[in-house]
């Protein structure tokens, strides 16, 4: 009797390698099944075959400010990378599937969420993927303003300001109070600040009395109606030249203002709501 074949042990993936300046996320929702707060509606359906054909090697999504990319050529892009996708019940209602994404995140954007700016994301979809018929994650924008329900806020303050708004969110992630707190901040919890403005006991060994200088002979003064007066001098301190990286996350939260003007007057000066989605027709990504 011939024996079975020895099935072939398949090779471990290899990871995706990361930039060294980038730090990689934990899970984050980016969308969930059902209904949108716009009126709109995300099948479970699709969000399960992103995860399962996401693939960074064939064709990897990138993080953009706002879906900028798709109004006009901008800097705004390239903040992180989508590295994985999976599907889970939402845990606020099982019924429902939620999308969720670990991202490699580079400083500028980063400094964004610590700003406690864009903490949102917004997907960008493609219905027909290279012609597969099945749906693609082909980008990802931060955003204030998403359309899916559940999207983490990826800030740690976010829930604690919107907790009486009716919105719902997913964990996110925590920072100790005093994680990205600014280093010219006087902490007054500091021992080296002393805030008592009690009069110290004097020590008669370490305060002692300083004598009084001798008094100066006065001198009369001088008619001199022409001679200039030299002006006082006052040392002012000067406030240390701002850091490349700042200028660059202040650089990019101009240009997330001036795109989302832009998104505004294209899409809401007429009827004051979202463009509507166009389907496996659109020319570009159907966004989320």
């Amino acid at each position: 009797m011939a024996s079975e074949p020895t099935p072939t042990p398949q090779p471990e993936p290899t990871p995706t390698p990361q930039p060294k300046n980038t730090t990689q996320t934990d899970w984050r929702i980016i969308g969930v099944s059902g209904d949108t707060i716009d009126g709109r509606e995300i099948s479970a359906e699709q969000l399960t075959q992103m995860a399962e054909d996401y693939n960074p090697k064939v064709y990897g999504a990138r993080i953009n400010i706002e879906h900028s990319n798709y109004w006009w050529n901008s800097d705004s892009g390239g903040l992180g990378d989508v590295i994985e996708l999976k599907t889970e019940a939402w845990e606020q209602d099982t019924s429902k599937t939620a999308l969720l994404a670990k991202f490699s995140v580079y400083p500028a954007m980063q400094k964004l969420w610590d700003a406690g700016r864009k903490i949102y994301t917004s997907m960008e979809i493609h219905h027909n993927f290279a012609n597969t018929k099945r749906a693609y994650l082909t980008g990802l924008a931060i955003t204030d303003t998403p359309a899916s329900l559940g999207t983490t806020a990826n800030f740690s303050y976010a829930k604690q300001h919107t907790d009486n708004k009716g919105k719902a969110f997913s964990e996110y992630r925590e920072f100790s109070h005093n994680e990205h707190a600014n280093p010219s901040t006087p902490n007054p919890e500091s021992p080296s600040m002393n805030t008592n403005t009690e009069p110290q006991a004097a020590n008669p060994q370490t305060n002692q009395a300083t004598p009084t200088p001798p008094a100066q002979p006065e001198t009369q003064p001088e008619n001199h109606a022409s001679a200039p007066v030299a002006p006082a001098t006052t040392n002012v301190a000067t406030e240390p030249a701002p850091s490349v990286t700042q200028l660059q996350a202040q650089i990019i939260a101009l240009q997330s203002e001036l795109t989302e003007l832009k998104t505004q007057l294209n899409t809401e000066a007429h009827t004051g709501n979202r463009a509507p989605h166009t389907g496996n027709d659109a020319p570009t990504p159907a966004i989320w």
